[in-house]
């Protein structure tokens, strides 16, 4: 994709989230559809583990027969966020 999108190495690690630098009042929520590949997968908790180890709140969670489009779905209601955290 990298080739695609003209980006070589150093350009790609500068627009990658996961490179990014992070403070501490920062809070990350990655909820990744089960249903994903599993590359959207490790990405999604690359960022979350690179991003706790700078010192950031974050949270990882797959959700079983979910994908990008429906994962969210839940968050909607104030009960499934209350009770997440």
């Amino acid at each position: 994709m990298n080739e695609q999108l003209r980006l070589d190495p150093e350009t790609a690690r500068a627009v990658s989230p996961a490179t990014w630098p992070v403070s501490g009042a920062v809070r990350f929520e990655a909820w990744v559809g089960g249903d994903e590949s599993s590359e959207f997968v490790r990405q999604s908790r690359l960022i979350a583990e690179t991003w706790a180890a700078a010192g950031a709140a974050t949270h990882f969670e797959i959700l079983p027969k979910a994908n990008h489009f429906t994962a969210p779905n839940g968050l909607a209601t104030p009960r499934a966020r209350s009770s997440q955290h």
